[in-house]
């Protein structure tokens, strides 16, 4: 029983570290609890550096509400989000990522974690700016 418990574990581990998309666990002061290596490697940082960092201070200023409105989002009541972040990936290049955020929350209804899985969305966004871009010209 031990062992099949211990095989599912490393099974888990190893979909959640290999897979393409982005997990990173943080609390309401946007400590990391936990980054996958796919989101470790986009920002050019080990696993280990970014454990016990600020998230908010791996985001543009700019986008420092975005991050508040997702924690101000999250509630009991509605316990995930979805929200649009830019992060300067290894090579200082923007890259925009598309989250949804899972808040967990103690007995009392009191956020505890956020669980935010991401997934690269900077080609479509290059063509929605380039787009508006254009928009605006003609208009």
């Amino acid at each position: 029983m031990e062992n099949q418990l211990k095989l599912k574990e490393l099974r888990y581990q190893d979909i959640v570290e290999n897979m393409q998309g982005f997990i990173i666990r943080w609390l309401p002061d946007t400590t990391i609890l936990y980054v996958n290596n796919s989101l470790a490697l986009l920002l050019g940082r080990t696993q280990e550096e970014l454990l016990g960092n600020k998230f908010i201070h791996q985001v543009d200023q700019i986008q420092h509400q975005t991050v508040a409105d997702v924690l101000e989002s999250i509630n009991s009541d509605l316990s995930s989000s979805m929200s649009q972040l830019s992060l300067p990936d290894a090579n200082g290049e923007t890259e925009w990522l598309c989250w949804r955020h899972k808040g967990f929350f103690d007995e009392n209804g009191n956020l505890q974690e956020i669980q935010s899985v991401g997934w690269d969305i900077t080609e479509h966004k290059l063509k929605e700016i380039h787009l508006l871009g254009n928009y605006k010209k003609l208009n």
